[in-house]
């Protein structure tokens, strides 16, 4: 089965977290993980990752690093992905529940697939 790999570089954004992570963990498709990186947040973002992970031991891990953009965060999230795909999702933003789901029916042959968004 496929393993899909959600890597969400995190910069205080306390605000949005929750909505941003519960959106992946309600998904249709199931065979995920979730890679938090905390990218230096002043705020109360690493907590909420930690407390994530605590919930979640086996879908999310949590990287803390110092603030080095989200280019790197990035980075190293990929380092420890395991999937067999990799979604980026921003840390203010959230998905539909079916959005891994429609991901991998239309990825097929495809190398790359770039979603729109809706404001």
């Amino acid at each position: 089965m496929i393993k899909v790999s959600i890597i969400i570089p995190v910069y205080n954004t306390e605000k949005f977290l929750n909505r941003c992570v519960d959106s992946v963990i309600n998904q249709k498709f199931n065979n995920f993980e979730i890679i938090l990186v905390n990218d230096g947040s002043k705020d109360n973002s690493l907590k909420i990752c930690r407390d994530y992970e605590k919930k979640y031991p086996k879908i999310i891990k949590v990287i803390d690093q110092k603030n080095s953009g989200v280019a790197i965060a990035r980075n190293n999230a990929i380092k420890c992905a395991t999937g067999d795909y990799i979604v980026f999702l921003d840390s203010d933003d959230w998905i539909t529940d079916d959005c891994i789901t429609t991901f991998i029916s239309n990825i097929k042959d495809n190398d790359i697939l770039i979603s729109g968004f809706k404001r």
